[in-house]
């Protein structure tokens, strides 16, 4: 067991070896923009929307490609009614906050809370960031932006900031990704080439699936130490 788990690392190192050597334009043609940026952009790769919905399906993720905005609300509406939900939560970026998808939600009864950690203290006490988790604790869905989906793996890379913080993809029990067509890359290799959109100072997420983790007879179980579902929701280039 120790020599295929030594063989698994030694593998990983070596792709990130050739990713960190790799050129900027070796992999991608024209890099893809992340949530976070406000140029406009476009992507000349090949369509990996079949490798990328077949990937997340495997990992236990479900789908879903969205025509607009009215669809995403109609999903999210559709899945808080499944769960019973009452609170969803959201980040503050610039792509959830274009979609106004709040009121839409409101009307079907549901809260939406909306994550201001960007107004956070610089010195915390103990109780302050018990206060600052508890909404997401409390919220039945947590609604997050993107930077990069890997499409040979169906992974979300998400870089929290100010308005998106680390709990609102990991304390809920479900978790939906919302991102765009162009913000696809082929995998690993393709992202460290856009190392310069992940610049250090803040988390950077890598999600492929639900929650899952298994003890020492690999019994694997999902949702023990993070969301039990994952959801990612793409919207087509315009």
């Amino acid at each position: 067991m120790k020599e295929q788990t030594d063989k698994t690392r030694l593998k990983l190192l070596k792709r990130l070896q050739k990713a960190l050597n790799a050129s900027p334009s070796a992999n991608v043609a024209a890099g893809p923009c992340p949530a976070s940026s406000s140029r406009a952009c476009s992507v000349a790769t090949p369509n990996l929307i079949p490798l990328l919905e077949e990937e997340i399906t495997k990992t236990g993720g479900v789908f879903y490609l969205a025509r607009d905005k009215e669809e995403i609300a109609q999903y999210l509406i559709t899945l808080a009614k499944r769960v019973n939900a009452k609170t969803i939560i959201r980040d503050n970026s610039i792509l959830l906050q274009g979609l106004k998808l709040d009121g839409v939600l409101n009307n079907e009864g549901l809260q939406v809370i909306i994550d201001y950690s960007g107004t956070r203290p610089a010195k915390e006490t103990n109780e302050d960031k018990a206060a600052w988790r508890q909404p997401a604790k409390d919220a039945a869905l947590g609604v997050t932006s993107i930077e990069y989906i890997l499409a040979d793996t169906g992974t979300v890379v998400i870089k929290s900031r100010p308005g998106l913080s680390r709990t609102l993809s990991l304390v809920p029990p479900i978790h939906v990704a919302i991102g765009e067509e162009r913000q696809i890359l082929p995998g690993l290799e393709a992202l460290f080439s856009q190392g310069a959109n992940l610049q250090p100072g803040s988390a950077v997420i890598f999600i492929t699936g639900p929650s899952r983790t298994a003890d020492i007879e690999q019994t694997l179980t999902i949702g023990v130490h993070g969301p039990i579902e994952f959801h990612l929701i793409l919207l087509p280039d315009e």
